[in-house]
């Protein structure tokens, strides 16, 4: 059994032409992109015959995945081709599915280059049932998604932690309730997300954003994500907490038994050797 991509690429601009390069890179990169999801051995036993092609606009290719030793590997050549465009086009807030690595970011990354300078795509997938339209629009959303992907990547593998410091801005992140923590020690900024519903719950109930309006500083407890460099960009939300308040007045903070009852001129004079 075989299956069927169709593939339909025209300028973003109706009264450009389409450059053909950029047209048939897109082709390769979406073969590509679908060939790199699977494993190795799996790549070796996948085709990928042209079908037939269209220069009538807008420009249409149809190509076939084929695999002599198991149906079901040109099966997910496709169905994972769909998925990674889906899921990379899509905001809604979901770990990415496990065969999309980074190498297969690095290639979807060359596709979506495409949609956002120059042309817009429709991308069929009969047998699936699953059409993913790719404009300027949608491949931005994409790019920014690969990059955010791809900073968390292996050189630095997550952490849990905290960092102190004061909430900067309020939003949501792909859905989920999201704020800026500018930091005490460096003032740099972090994105804090909240991904787990019962700890929002929780959050929500303990603290008031008003309070951090005010200029409270918080500390964010979680699991940290580094980039390449090193630095902490954006932490999973596990708790949100108050540093211990100061006390009220210094004498609070005195331990009347530190100095074993001398007067602090004379404990200086024990210290010193002099008593």
């Amino acid at each position: 059994m075989t299956h069927k991509v169709i593939l339909e690429i025209k300028p973003s601009d109706p009264t450009a032409e389409l450059d053909a390069v950029t047209a048939f890179g897109e082709i390769l990169d979406a073969i590509d992109l679908a060939n790199e999801t699977l494993p190795p051995k799996a790549r070796r036993t996948l085709r990928w015959e042209l079908e037939k092609a269209s220069k009538n606009s807008p420009f249409t290719v149809e190509i076939e995945a084929t695999a002599a030793e198991s149906h079901e590997i040109d099966f997910l050549a496709v169905s994972h081709l769909a998925g990674a465009l889906e899921y990379l086009t899509n905001d809604a807030d979901a770990a990415p599915p496990d065969w999309l690595s980074a190498k297969a970011l690095k290639k979807a990354k060359k596709l979506f280059e495409k949609n956002a300078n120059g042309v817009r795509s429709n991308i069929t997938f009969p047998k699936i049932n699953k059409q993913i339209r790719i404009s300027q629009t949608t491949a931005h959303i994409a790019l920014r998604r690969i990059e955010e992907l791809l900073s968390r990547e292996e050189e630095w593998p997550t952490e849990l932690g905290s960092i102190e410091g004061l909430i900067e801005e309020v939003g949501r992140h792909y859905k989920k309730p999201s704020f800026t923590l500018k930091t005490s020690r460096d003032g740099g900024s972090i994105k804090c997300i909240v991904t787990d519903d019962e700890v929002m719950e929780r959050i929500g109930q303990e603290h008031t954003w008003a309070e951090a309006w005010m200029g409270k500083s918080v500390i964010v407890s979680g699991k940290i994500f580094r980039d390449k460099a090193g630095q902490i960009h954006s932490i999973e939300v596990r708790d949100v907490r108050y540093p211990p308040s100061p006390p009220n007045n210094l004498e609070g903070a005195l331990d009347e038994g530190f100095t074993g009852g001398l007067s602090a001129e004379e404990y200086l004079k024990k210290i010193r050797g002099e008593m």
